[in-house]
């Protein structure tokens, strides 16, 4: 059996909102961790350890700001789809309405008998 689809536009538009929070959040932590970072310097040393710990430290690092970059642009995807997701239905709706006959035209009234005319079942 087929159940309708009942898609709540506002709902929709409430859910892009959020996404748009979690994409500020994420575009945050990136800034503050990149930030955090280069406000230490190459704090592994100049030494033989460091020579092998700091090209790893800081491509470990950078791939962690474009993970989180990365995160903060599906979250603008996501709410960018929300709000174009919730305007096509809207559009929809309302095409969908303005296609059904107003019962209250009475271009659209069916014929009416003639009096004294039968009645079809």
């Amino acid at each position: 059996m087929n159940n309708p689809l009942d898609v709540g536009t506002p709902q929709l538009t409430a859910l892009s909102h959020q996404f748009e929070s979690l994409e500020e959040d994420a575009n945050s932590a990136s800034s503050a961790l990149d930030n955090g970072v280069r406000l230490q310097g190459d704090f592994w040393g100049a030494d033989k350890f460091g020579d092998k710990a700091g090209p790893v430290i800081t491509s470990t690092i950078s791939n962690l700001v474009n993970g989180i970059d990365s995160l903060q642009k599906s979250f603008e995807n996501v709410k960018t789809g929300a709000v174009q997701m919730a305007g096509e239905y809207q559009k929809t709706d309302q095409a969908n309405a303005d296609s059904i006959p107003k019962v209250s035209d009475p271009a659209n009234a069916p014929p009416s008998a003639p009096p004294g005319a039968p009645r079809r079942a």
